[in-house]
C-alpha cells in the first residue's frame, strides 16, 4: 500500500526517504533523489555551480556564479555567450590537445554567410572565406588555389600552388625593413633539388638593390643564377640592372643563342659571343653572316 506524505511546515526524517515518482519542490537547499526532479527556478550543485532555466525551453550551466553554458529554445549551443546565434556558438578559443586533438570537418557544405569561415565544399577539400566569399583552398589533391576554386594546370598535381584574379594572378614579395642599402636582397625565387637524399639549392631568381633607396629612388636589379654541371651551388648567369642593360655573365666565353638549328653549346649554332676581349658572331656550319637594312640585304659574308 503507498504512503502518502504532507506537511505544511517543515517534515524532519532521520532515515532515508526514497520517492519513485516525481518530487516537485519550492525553496529547499538540496535534493538527494534518483528520479525526476522539477525545479521552478534552479539548481545549485556545490558552491557557485547552477543549474537553470531562465525563460521558457532554456536550459544553463553556471559556474562561479555566472553563466557558461546555454542550450536555447531552437537547439543551439552556446560557450560564454547568452544569445548563440549558431548551432555551436563559443565566445572563446577552441582548442584540440593531445596526440588525438584535431578540428575535423564530415560533410560538405555551400559557402557560409558568415564574415570568416572555414568550411569542407568538397570532399577531402578545405576553404578559406572572408566577407562570405570563398577566398583560397586545399584541393584534395594537396594544391593551394587562391582566388580560384578550380585547378588551373588542368590535373597537374606538381603545380602546387596556383593564383587567380580578375586582374591577373600576381604574388607579391617585399622586404620590411625601412633601411635598404646597396646589394640588400628584396625577394626572390629558390629552387631546390631532392637528390640525392637532402634538399639543395640549384638555381635563383633574385631581386636586389642597385644602390642605396631613398624617397623616390629606388634602383634594383633582377639576377639569375643556375648551376653548372658537375658544381654543386648556383652561379650567376645573367642580370638585369636598375640602368636597364643585360648583363650576361657566366665566364670567358659567354654566348647568346638564337635559333635551334646545329648543335646547341657548340660553334654550329648561330651564336653572339664575348670571349676574353674579343666579340664574335657565330653562324652554324654552312650559313652566312647577313647585313640588312629596312629588311633588304646590303652585305653577306659567305662562310
Amino acid at each position: 500500500m503507498a504512503s502518502i506524505i504532507r506537511g505544511s511546515g517543515e517534515s524532519s526524517f532521520s532515515g532515508s526517504v526514497s520517492i519513485g515518482g516525481t518530487l516537485t519542490y519550492e525553496d529547499v537547499t538540496s535534493v538527494d533523489s534518483v528520479g525526476v526532479i522539477t525545479a521552478r527556478s534552479g539548481i545549485d550543485v556545490g558552491t557557485g555551480t547552477s543549474i537553470s532555466s531562465p525563460s521558457s525551453n532554456v536550459l544553463t550551466l553556471g559556474t562561479n556564479n555566472e553563466e557558461r553554458l546555454r542550450i536555447d529554445s531552437d537547439g543551439k549551443f552556446g560557450l560564454g555567450t547568452t544569445s548563440p546565434g549558431r548551432t555551436l556558438d563559443v565566445n572563446g578559443i577552441i582548442r584540440a590537445d593531445g596526440t588525438s586533438g584535431a578540428l575535423a570537418f564530415g560533410g560538405n557544405s555551400s559557402t557560409p554567410s558568415e564574415g570568416v569561415a572555414i568550411h569542407r565544399p568538397a570532399n577531402d577539400t578545405m576553404a578559406l572565406c572572408t566577407a562570405s566569399t570563398e577566398r583560397m583552398r586545399i584541393d584534395s589533391s594537396g594544391r593551394l588555389l587562391v582566388g580560384t576554386s578550380s585547378d588551373l594546370s588542368g590535373g597537374t598535381t606538381s603545380t602546387g600552388i596556383q593564383l587567380a584574379t580578375a586582374g591577373g594572378g600576381y604574388l607579391g614579395l617585399g622586404k620590411d625593413d625601412t633601411s635598404v642599402g646597396t646589394n640588400n636582397g628584396i625577394g626572390g625565387l629558390r629552387f631546390y633539388a631532392n637528390d640525392p637524399s637532402t634538399f639543395n639549392l640549384v638555381a635563383e631568381l633574385s631581386c636586389n638593390a642597385d644602390a642605396a633607396h631613398s624617397s623616390n629612388n629606388y634602383p634594383t636589379r633582377l639576377v639569375f643564377s643556375t648551376t653548372a654541371n658537375g658544381a654543386s651551388s648556383p652561379t650567376e648567369r645573367m642580370r638585369i640592372d636598375s640602368s636597364g642593360r643585360l648583363l650576361l655573365n657566366s665566364g670567358s666565353d659567354v654566348r647568346m643563342e638564337l635559333g635551334t638549328n646545329g648543335t646547341t653549346g657548340t660553334n654550329d649554332r648561330n651564336h653572339v659571343r664575348g670571349d676574353g676581349n674579343n666579340m664574335k658572331y657565330n653562324s652554324c656550319a654552312g650559313g652566312s653572316h647577313i647585313f640588312e637594312s629596312n629588311g633588304g640585304e646590303r652585305m653577306q659574308i659567305d662562310c
